[in-house]
This record gives structure tokens, C-alpha cells and sequence, in this order.
């Protein structure tokens, strides 16, 4: 029987391609045979027949290589809300503090201010 791969808290201080530490987006899954990417926002993810090169394998796809661009351009992304808003002005002491609906708008946000 062949032996099953754990995740492995050592896999969090590798580096990726261009030196980055894995930590920055790698976590252990739900299970103990289970990783997931952060800035993928993926489920659980297998490690449990390949380990680490299940780990590489994910680092080295299109999308993940997009996002990871994509935080370290510190890109801006359009970010539309899903709730309603309101429009409403805060007269505390005079001092009229408007707060604007965008819930028809677009938004845009700097890639690290999006927190889950």
C-alpha cells in the first residue's frame, strides 16, 4: 500500500520561482492530506499521492501566476457590491460627513485592501 503524504509545516518556508516564501499565500487544508491557496481562494486542494509537487504544480498555473502578479503589482481590480447601500450625511457637530451608495458602481480597490 502505498504511503499517504501529510501536509508539511516545513513546505511553508520553501520559495517559490522568484523567491517568494510559500507562506504568503500556502495554508494546510481542512485535512491533514490537504493544502490551499489564499490568494486563489481555493478549496482544499490534494497533496496526499504527489506532496510538494502538488504544491508546485498549482504555483505554476496561469491563474496563479495572474493573482500572484497581481498582489505584487499591487494592481487595482473592480470590485461591484452585492448589498445596497445608503446615502446618508452624519451632522455630528456640524461637521457633514457624506456617505455616497455604490451600489450601482464600480469600485475600485487596491489588491491589499480585499481581505476575506
Amino acid at each position: 500500500m502505498p504511503q499517504v503524504t501529510k501536509f508539511k509545516r516545513a513546505w511553508l518556508s520553501r520559495r517559490d520561482d522568484n523567491g517568494d516564501e510559500l507562506n504568503l499565500w500556502l495554508k494546510q487544508g481542512s485535512k491533514e492530506t490537504t493544502f490551499q491557496c489564499t490568494l486563489c481562494k481555493t478549496s482544499d486542494l490534494d497533496c496526499a499521492n504527489q506532496g510538494y509537487s502538488a504544491i508546485y504544480q498549482h504555483m505554476n498555473t496561469k491563474n496563479h501566476k495572474a493573482n500572484k502578479n497581481s498582489l505584487k503589482d499591487n494592481s487595482l481590480l473592480a470590485i461591484r457590491t452585492l448589498k445596497p447601500q445608503t446615502v446618508s450625511i452624519a451632522n455630528d457637530n456640524n461637521s457633514g460627513i457624506l456617505v455616497i451608495d455604490n451600489s450601482q458602481k464600480s469600485t475600485l480597490l487596491p489588491f491589499n485592501d480585499q481581505i476575506t
